[in-house]
């Protein structure tokens, strides 16, 4: 069913940049674990155990293997993580390897439930065409989808999509059979596995900053129905005691593309400046985002991925080290 399994290597024999974003990527899942944050795409569960370069226990997405567990029934859920620093989601070598790695762990069943676990690419800046047409249509639209025929049909309808979107999918299909020893998956297996897949972009930009400086900061929204209400993005810059130290508030791109405005499917790119306070102390600090309605003041309400209920109706982002 699976063929190429990758060897152990030197990670240093990758390059000293890939390295560095690599480490940085797993340091910040170990501060996750260590500051009570959770992990993203999996439950907000907390975050027992990481595994790095788990090559040696088994699995080919190796990266970093993160363990949730559910505090009431100790149900356990797992993200496996291939980090790359620069890839891209087209018929190439690196992909390719991504693929065949994600898709023989997909299918072992000592190392991956199905339904449950969860493997992610988490790459650098990722090109606009991967973000919009791959993490938030294809992917989105497989784990939204009532069946792989309702899936396929979503993608593959112009009017809905695109044919660059349907050609995205396509790359996902010719290296699927490619790393299933060149058979066809059946589409309800494809469907399966999209279901599971999940792209990440981190960047390692602006992980550190001093007051007065800027931290730049995008958004992507995408917009499941169409909404009545004009909503207002609130990012906020927090202390440890949930103190406010930055913060830009407004209606998504400055103002000028209103949630009311918003189409169905519509991916939204909304960036943001925030200034950090000229007295902030050194610590480290954590970024939330969330919309509220200005008229009641009241937040729109935040579920993860699974459908829960997220804290405070927000959502949390990446932490910036203020020197």
């Amino acid at each position: 069913m699976t063929n190429n399994k990758k060897q152990i290597s030197n990670p240093f024999s990758t390059g000293g940049g890939g390295i560095i974003f690599e480490t940085h990527v797993q340091a910040s899942f170990v501060t996750l674990m260590l500051s009570g944050g959770f992990s993203p795409c999996l439950p907000p569960w907390p975050i027992k155990k990481i595994k790095l370069q788990g090559k040696y226990a088994g699995y080919d997405t190796d990266d970093a293997i993160i363990f949730v567990e559910k505090p009431n029934d100790k149900e356990e859920r797992k993200l496996l993580c291939q980090i790359k620093h620069s890839v891209s989601i087209t018929n190439n070598k690196k992909f390719a390897e991504v693929i065949q790695s994600a898709w023989n762990d997909f299918n072992n069943l000592k190392i991956f439930t199905k339904g449950k676990d969860l493997i992610a690419l988490i790459a650098g800046p990722l090109s606009d065409t991967d973000i919009t047409d791959v993490r938030f249509f294809i992917l989105d639209q497989a784990r939204h989808s009532e069946s792989s025929e309702d899936f396929l049909t979503r993608v593959n309808l112009t009017k809905f999509s695109s044919k660059q979107k349907i050609k995205k999918l396509e790359v996902f299909r010719k290296l699927l059979k490619s790393a299933n020893n060149g058979d066809d998956v059946p589409d309800e297996k494809f469907w399966e596995f999209m279901k599971s897949f999940h792209l990440l972009g981190y960047d390692l930009d602006h992980s550190t900053a001093r007051p007065g400086d800027i931290i730049h900061l995008t958004l992507y929204w995408q917009a499941l129905a169409e909404m009545e209400t004009s909503y207002t993005v609130f990012v906020h810059l927090l202390d440890a005691q949930s103190r406010t130290w930055g913060q830009k508030d407004n209606a998504p791109v400055k103002g000028t593309h209103p949630t009311t405005s918003w189409l169905p499917g519509e991916v939204v790119i909304d960036e943001y400046e925030i200034v950090v306070d000229a007295v902030a102390p050194a610590g480290k600090y954590q970024i939330e985002v969330g919309m509220y309605d200005l008229a009641t003041m009241l937040r729109l309400p935040a579920n993860d991925e699974q459908g829960n209920p997220l804290p405070d109706d927000r959502i949390l982002l990446g932490k910036v080290r203020v020197e």
